[in-house]
Order: C-alpha cells, then structure tokens, then sequence
C-alpha cells in the first residue's frame, strides 16, 4: 500500500494533510477519518482497512484535477469515491470530496 501523500506526488499541485497553508489556488488536502478490521483469524484483527478524506480545492473546474487524483490513487491501490462537490461563493472556490478507502493499510 503506497501512503496517500506519495501516491499524490506527481499530480501536478500541493498535496498537504489538512490544513494546507500554501497560497496556491489549486490544491490537495487529505486527513484519517478511520480504521476498522477487515479481516479476523483466531479472534484477532488479521488486516486492517483505512479510509481518508480527499478534498480538492480549485478555483476553476475541479474535473481534471479529480481525474488525476483519482489515477493516482487507484495506482496505488486505493478506491476512491467522489462524494460531494460545494461551491464557495465567498472563496469563489470549488471543493470536491472525495474517500479514499484500501484494505491491508495501517496508515495513508
């Protein structure tokens, strides 16, 4: 399992768990949201699954953004869902979220 900030390496903007204090006007920000066993042997955890948030930030189209961040993390042997997508009129800023979820995996 290749942790989330190195399967994100290569996507072209910042990448930071949460809080992201860059200045970029596109950027990737993702945090633990849980663990839960997966698979159990002789009343012990055997493996472990994990799940993250993913949250992209842009100020234009989050769509090419999406497409790479879900290449990359399903390059690395996470399921990524899109689960929501907000508009900041304030910001003027697009959010997609995103979960990262994978088996076998202790940490992102």
């Amino acid at each position: 399992m290749i942790p989330i900030a190195e399967a994100l390496a290569d996507i072209g903007a910042p990448v930071s768990s949460v809080p992201y204090r860059g200045t970029e006007d596109a950027f990737v920000t993702y945090q633990c949201i849980g663990q839960t066993g997966q698979i159990y042997a002789e009343g012990m955890e055997a493996e472990t699954g994990v799940a993250y948030a993913v949250d992209i930030f842009t100020g234009g189209s989050y769509v090419p953004l999406m497409i790479k961040v879900k290449a990359a993390l399903e390059a690395a042997g996470w399921i990524a869902t899109l689960d929501a997508v907000q508009y900041s009129d304030d910001k003027r800023q697009s959010q997609a979220s995103l979960t990262a979820i994978a088996a076998g995996a202790l940490y992102g």
